[in-house]
């Protein structure tokens, strides 16, 4: 009989995480995320917020797949837009960062920042997606917000 067990050499642990919000920002229970977070908002009041996801996938994994992914998925709101994608560095990571914005039927215009960056290990990969969301007439406030959240994220890899 053989043992295997995570974390481990051949199953490495996913990478560790943190970011830093301005005063206000709580943690939010999330299913599938990571971390998730948001800024206190009023009632009924779209709360500008972060949510950061871990995928592990084989080491060929090419982060143009999650952007073709990330355009198919908006691709299916009636009005959305995907601007072109960009280099960027958080930290010392290296990330592809990608604008979006869809017609929310509730919230109006949502803006999202999407930024993903990946870890290899031998035969995985883990891709780290970071998307902020502001919405409403509150994007102009919130926008720079968001970014300020999302370029305070680090990564350490998980080996």
């Amino acid at each position: 009989m053989t043992e295997f067990s995570y974390p481990s050499d051949q199953f490495p642990p996913q990478p560790g995480l943190t970011l830093t919000t301005p005063d206000g920002w709580t943690a939010i229970p999330a299913p599938g995320a990571a971390m998730a977070v948001r800024a206190d908002a009023a009632p009924d009041t779209f709360a500008p917020n972060v949510l950061i996801t871990v995928h592990r996938y084989l080491a060929d994994f090419e982060l143009s797949t999650a952007l073709d992914g990330l355009r198919a998925e908006l691709a299916e709101f009636e009005e959305s837009r995907v601007e072109e994608p960009f280099a960027a560095t958080f930290g010392e990571d290296p990330c592809v960062v990608v604008n979006t914005g869809v017609r929310h039927p509730e919230h109006g215009m949502l803006v999202q920042v999407h930024a993903y960056t990946s870890f290899g290990y031998g035969p995985v990969k883990d891709v780290i997606h970071v998307v902020g969301t502001c919405a409403g007439g509150r994007i102009t406030e919130d926008y720079p917000l968001l970014q300020q959240v999302l370029e305070s994220t680090r990564v350490t890899p998980g080996k």
